[in-house]
């Protein structure tokens, strides 16, 4: 395969145009309140549930970790880390780490 010769690559002397940015809102002069309308929190309370519940869970006693979250109401797993098809891939007996990807084509 035959090299071809390098090309050489002259700095840019330009500056850079200034970033585009959106118009900024139009904020009340210091020390005014501020009576634009503000997006509501959900209220909360000591007493309000949580949204979801982490479960951690030790596989076997490899030293290795599964991470759930579940719903607090049904119970039913809402994320799990990692994904069950990566547990059940790691307890293979030819199974090594990064054989999930092909990293050749």
């Amino acid at each position: 395969m035959a090299h071809q010769p390098l090309t050489r690559i002259e700095p840019v002397t330009e500056p850079a145009p200034p970033p585009m940015r959106a118009p900024a809102a139009k904020l009340p002069p210091a020390g005014q309140a501020d009576d634009r309308p503000q997006p509501k929190a959900p209220e909360l309370s000591p007493a309000s549930p949580p949204m979801t519940r982490l479960v951690i869970e030790e596989i076997g006693h490899t030293g290795r970790f599964i991470y759930k979250l579940l719903d607090p109401v049904s119970g039913e797993v809402v994320v799990q880390l990692p994904r069950e098809e990566i547990v059940r891939l790691s307890e293979l007996d030819n199974y090594a780490a990064g054989a999930v990807i092909r990293t050749e084509a």
